[in-house]
């Protein structure tokens, strides 16, 4: 798989050098290639490269020219420093992003829904729990509208916002949260499926939290026992339930 990406980051980075040579230069064909070539490196984690593409790119952008390329731009220069745990950095960049989008191409368009949910999550790993709470609601409000309380990204959206309202200590709205998403996704995706038991895992956190060790336990052997079936048994995910499993079976003793 990374020699796929080393062709493709090859590949994109030869088309940007053609572009930027064309006479007048092609600048647009350029910063999508930089950009395809910065994707490519942060798919084999090479973060670094990632970025260094990305700031060619960059250089190469007009937010006054046009908004929307430096608007793509630095998402994802944002996204690769989320990745590098870069989070304050992140969300400086996501929250200037996010206001550009809100006037162009508008509050509900999917390209501000990516940006207000990569901003959350960038808040939750600062610790900056009740901005990341404000700006899930936010974010399930006008998802829930455009897409439908059902849609999965919603599902998603509701699950951050209990993984928020969890890390900043709020244990039963959490819980309460969690338990909401679990039935909904159950019905839209499945009792199987991986969100499912993601979410059946978090839950299973949240009620340890609470010291309601017996249905922590169940919540967590359900998890453990789904994705043993569906990821298999060497799978992270399943080590990770598995590992809660036995650490709750244990405190019950």
């Amino acid at each position: 798989m990374d020699k796929d990406y080393n062709e493709a980051e090859r590949l994109a980075l030869a088309a940007a050098d053609e572009a930027r040579r064309a006479n007048p230069p092609k600048n647009a064909e350029a910063i999508n290639a930089f950009e395809l070539a910065a994707w490519a490196a942060e798919k084999r984690i090479e973060y670094a490269d990632a970025l260094k593409q990305l700031k060619v790119a960059e250089v190469l952008t007009d937010r006054i020219r046009d908004a929307g390329e430096w608007a793509r731009g630095q998402f994802a220069i944002a996204w690769v420093l989320d990745d590098q745990g870069r989070y304050d950095d992140a969300a400086r960049i996501l929250h200037e992003v996010l206001n550009e989008r809100e006037q162009l191409p508008g509050p509900e368009h999917p390209d501000t829904l990516a940006t207000r949910r990569r901003l959350a999550l960038a808040l939750v790993n600062q610790g900056r729990h009740g901005e990341a709470e404000t700006e899930f609601r936010t974010l399930i409000s006008l998802e829930e509208r455009v897409l439908c309380i059902e849609h999965p990204e919603t599902l998603a959206a509701r699950n951050g916002l209990a993984m928020a309202l969890y890390r900043g200590g709020k244990f039963v709205e959490a819980e309460t949260e969690y338990r909401a998403v679990i039935k909904l996704s159950e019905k839209v995706l499945g009792p199987k499926h991986p969100e499912t038991l993601s979410t059946c895992f978090n839950l299973a956190l949240c009620l340890r939290s609470e010291r309601q060790m017996s249905e922590a336990c169940s919540f967590a052997q359900r998890a453990a026992d789904g994705a043993r079936k569906i990821l298999g048994s060497e799978h992270p995910d399943t080590k990770k339930y598995e590992h809660l499993r036995r650490e709750l079976l244990a405190k019950e003793d």
